[in-house]
């Protein structure tokens, strides 16, 4: 589960802040590239948006490629790419929502956890609109074993 507030911003701002609720799920299939760490995630997203004067359901898949090179002393630089299609509601199914293209400079900090900062741009589509936004990033990836 995942909860978001969304703010109005860029070009094309929504009419409204709204809040979200999104329960998903996803694949993760890694693999080597030479020198390169190479991870695949394909992740179903089920979306509930609150929009006045109820809420709105909709549902997408995402596609993230995104490869990893490593660098001495726990340093490494990191780029992907993710797609958006649209999967309901049915009018709009097969829609691209958006894509983001990211580059990030991390560092590990424990087991499974890395802390990383850098650039990402979003491509957004909205009806017969675009808007593109650049965003400086930082973040903190965890990939913890539940045991």
């Amino acid at each position: 589960h995942t909860y978001v507030r969304n703010s109005r911003y860029g070009e094309l701002p929504a009419a409204a802040e709204t809040d979200e609720n999104r329960a998903w799920t996803h694949v993760i299939l890694s693999h080597g590239l030479g020198p390169l760490r190479v991870s695949h995630r394909t992740r179903a997203e089920y979306r509930w948006i609150e929009a006045e004067p109820s809420w709105t359901r909709t549902a997408r898949v995402r596609q993230l490629v995104r490869a990893v090179y490593p660098l001495p002393a726990k340093w490494y630089v990191a780029g992907g790419g993710e797609t958006f299609i649209r999967l309901h509601p049915e009018p709009q199914r097969g829609d691209l929502e958006q894509t983001r293209a990211t580059l990030m400079v991390g560092r590990t900090v424990a087991a499974g956890t890395n802390l990383e900062a850098g650039w990402q741009e979003q491509r957004l589509r909205r009806a017969t609109q675009r808007e593109r936004n650049q965003t400086l990033m930082v973040s903190l990836r965890a990939t913890w074993r539940l045991r």
